[in-house]
């Protein structure tokens, strides 16, 4: 059984069901919904009627607005224990006593950052020449400036992509690492961020 977080009994029914669309988009898409993506999805015509709504959930420390940020929507996360870091390991499975277990490894181990980092799952082959496959997680920085040759997602009409990055006089080129791809040119692409790791579940 989950344990409700206590912060949600503060919240309304209709900032609640806010927050849970906010969470759902960020899950399924890998970055929060826009302003006039919430508006629409619950029949609000005002921005700042839906800014309204997300002032309230700050206020009640479930989110962090950041005004000069597209999607500036930042979910505050809960502690996390982590998974533990055992010691040392017996002749068949690990040790998981307690007073055997040195530390406790979370993603803030291996990716510091403001809490702003997020995990998209891949689809496709288009980047298998840089170890990147159908099915694994890759961690993104947000930022919207990158250099020539960086992985980066990147939103063409929305759409999400993983790609190397490459300025070029009018707008830019985005390259798999996969030769049966071929690149894509454009000069309306919107960087979500650069990717920073890859996370395998192995078979």
């Amino acid at each position: 059984m989950v344990e409700k977080h206590t912060r949600f009994q503060k919240l309304t029914q209709r900032q609640k069901a806010i927050y849970d669309y906010i969470v759902e988009h960020a899950k399924d898409i890998g970055y929060p919904p826009t302003i006039r993506q919430i508006g629409d999805r619950f029949g609000i015509s005002s921005p700042n009627g839906v800014k309204d709504h997300l002032l309230a959930l700050q206020r009640k420390g479930v989110i962090r607005l950041h005004p000069k940020t597209s999607r500036g929507i930042e979910l505050l996360k809960r502690p996390q224990r982590g998974i533990p870091l055992v010691g040392r390991v017996a002749a068949g499975l690990p040790i998981l006593a307690e007073e055997n277990i040195e530390d406790h490894i979370t993603m803030e181990n291996f990716f510091p950052s403001d809490g702003r980092i997020f995990a998209l799952q891949v689809k496709g082959d288009s980047m298998i020449g840089d170890g990147i496959f159908d099915g694994d997680i890759v961690i993104v920085r947000p930022q919207k400036t990158a250099n020539s040759g960086d992985i980066v997602v990147a939103l063409i009409e929305d759409e999400a992509t993983v790609k190397h990055f490459y300025k070029q006089n009018r707008g830019v080129r985005l390259e798999s690492s996969n030769e049966k791809y071929a690149p894509i040119i454009s000069n309306s692409v919107e960087l979500a961020g650069k990717v920073i790791g890859v996370i395998r579940r192995m078979r």
